[in-house]
């Protein structure tokens, strides 16, 4: 075993003077995560490419109140989805939408400001949202008054809706022959005064005050089952490209010491094969190790990363490390040069991230491709540390993909070590 240890830390110390190597398992994974965890972060307020979504409760949901919702969703902010109550206030508790609305209320739609009802919304939303929640006031209320400003800027429609109001009253059993008078004279007023040319060119709130709608709010706690920001999600892919550059490396420096002569005079001494590879094996896996380490404290003190287990953690980077340092020695089996290696090495790895979720977050992935990267060993390293760092997985959830990653390390290095003794 100290023969094995003492070949490990000498392709350590070779690992540590390679600045190159040093750059491509830390450098790079770390700018990839603070850029790509800086983008999937987002920022600012809605837009058309990032709204504000919501859903809107279709229990006793009126024509009018449908209308108020669609003309919500036709703006850039809000993007609005029709759900059953239950489900509703389920996807806000759960983080799959930032609120829900009740429209308690909404003006008929054929007599719009003229039918006498306030309007009336409830939002659910996660207490600790508070400027979220006071944006999506402001939108709901802003929605309400642009139906009273249509109908003010638009004295055509609004004299049709005064028309159908006056013929609802006269055929009204309930109401008084004074108040239908009363009525009708004033809406036949109101005709008259909206038939005054220019109208729509005066200064004045559009009517705006006509009818103060009401909004109010109920909490709505959500469950924090998700990363707890953006870093967390960025943070293992980088380890995984961390990972990947390690295996890379130690892949194109298996061949070189085969080329160069070094691994003839290496066996010239009394060591065996095996205890080479073994040796190369263990600096591998440490290596991997420690990007896993390195990029996750940082990840921890800088971006507000936490480990959610780190038992199961440690785990999943040991699972990892021996996933690849087995795939290493089978890469640097595969051809006798350095440029050939590096080629296939590289064309491998990058297919492997690819579909592994290594270039798209997991969580963004259709479900196509989460099938297809089940082949993909990346695939079940970010699975495994996102299930230690934020996912919650329990021991028995970390089996299937700790398992996978095992299976795979140990096949690939029985592999590269036989074709690594028949071609030496």
């Amino acid at each position: 075993m100290s023969t094995i240890w003492t070949l490990a830390t000498k392709d350590l110390l070779l690992l540590w003077r390679d600045k190159v190597s040093l750059f491509w398992m830390f450098g790079m994974p770390l700018i990839f995560a603070a850029f790509f965890g800086a983008v999937f972060g987002g920022g600012g307020g809605p837009s058309k490419s990032n709204p504000l979504r919501v859903a809107v409760i279709e229990e006793g949901l009126t024509d009018g109140g449908r209308e108020f919702a669609e003309r919500l969703d036709a703006s850039d902010a809000i993007a609005v989805e029709f759900l059953p109550r239950d489900e509703a206030r389920d996807a806000v508790r759960r983080g799959r939408k930032l609120a829900f609305l009740e429209i308690v209320n909404a003006p008929d739609p054929e007599l719009g400001m003229f039918s006498g009802e306030t309007p009336e919304v409830v939002i659910g939303i996660d207490p600790s949202r508070q400027a979220a929640k006071g944006l999506l006031q402001g939108l709901v209320t802003e929605a309400v008054f642009a139906g009273f400003r249509d109908l003010m800027t638009s004295p055509e429609k609004t004299q049709e809706q005064l028309k159908k109001a006056k013929q609802r009253i006269a055929a009204a059993d309930d109401i008084g022959t004074v108040q239908k008078l009363a009525l009708t004279g004033f809406f036949t007023a109101f005709e008259t005064f909206l038939a005054t040319p220019d109208l729509t060119n005066s200064s004045g709130n559009g009517g705006a005050g006509i009818m103060e709608p009401q909004v109010s709010t109920v909490d709505v706690a959500r469950v924090r089952t998700g990363p707890p920001n953006a870093y967390a999600i960025s943070f293992p892919q980088s380890i995984l490209w961390g990972i990947l550059g390690a295996a890379a490396g130690f892949a194109m420096a298996l061949v070189r010491e085969r080329t160069s002569g070094t691994m003839v005079r290496l066996l010239t001494a009394p060591i065996g094969k095996g205890h080479l590879i073994a040796g190369k094996t263990l600096a591998c896996a440490l290596s991997c190790c420690l990007v896993a380490v390195t990029m996750t404290t940082i990840g921890a003190f800088v971006f507000g990363v936490t480990v959610n287990s780190i038992p199961l953690f440690a785990l999943a980077v040991a699972a990892s490390a021996v996933c690849f340092a087995g795939i290493t020695m089978l890469l640097g089996s595969l051809a006798r040069t350095e440029q050939a290696v590096s080629g296939i090495t590289w064309g491998i790895l990058l297919v492997c991230a690819m579909l592994g979720g290594g270039m798209m977050p997991q969580i963004a992935m259709p479900g196509w491709m989460l099938d297809v990267g089940a082949v993909s060993p990346a695939r079940w390293t970010i699975t495994a540390l996102e299930g230690a760092i934020w996912r919650g997985f329990s021991a028995s959830e970390m089996l299937m993909p700790c398992g996978i990653l095992f299976a795979i390390g140990i096949v690939a290095l029985a592999l590269g070590t036989a074709r690594l003794r028949r071609t030496d």
